[in-house]
């Protein structure tokens, strides 16, 4: 991708003479599903001074493309406690580069539980977070109850 961190780890990748990283632009839409499909695991980074909560886009289209996910992210995002929920993968602070490697080892390790971390995140997203269920979650939030309508003047 493009993200903040690609110039300097391309030069990390040519000073170390690493031949097994490959860069590659924005993933037009249209491609992104035969891209998931040759991959064993989503990997979702931000770096630990990027401070928002918001749950990366990465985490969404990781989950319902029924991938494992292993996120780097802040200690107050939002991504690391539905990665639990929904059990599909593994998530540390993204400047605990310890805890990094291990879950990185632990993938690796347990590859034969990737296909079931996967099919977790997709069933959890698919019951959380399809179209419908968001969209009944909306309406409920929207209109109120009979007895909470406000009194006109």
């Amino acid at each position: 991708g493009d993200g903040t961190e690609r110039a300097r780890a391309q030069q990390r990748t040519r000073n170390e003479h690493m031949t097994n990283v490959q860069f590659e632009d924005f993933v037009d839409p249209s491609e992104y599903p035969a891209l998931v499909k040759e991959v064993d695991c989503g990997l979702v980074c931000l770096g630990a001074r990027n401070r928002t909560p918001t749950v990366p886009g990465k985490i969404w289209g990781f989950m319902a493309a029924g991938l494992p996910i292993l996120a780097l992210l802040n200690i107050q995002n939002e991504g690391i406690q539905i990665l639990r929920d929904a059990a599909c993968g593994y998530a540390c602070p993204s400047d605990d580069l310890d805890a990094a490697e291990r879950l990185t080892r632990k993938l690796y390790a347990d590859r034969a539980t990737l296909r079931t971390l996967g099919q977790a995140g997709r069933a959890y997203a698919a019951q959380h977070y399809a179209k419908r269920t968001c969209i009944d979650q909306l309406e409920r939030l929207l209109v109120c109850a009979p007895d909470r309508v406000p009194a006109t003047v």
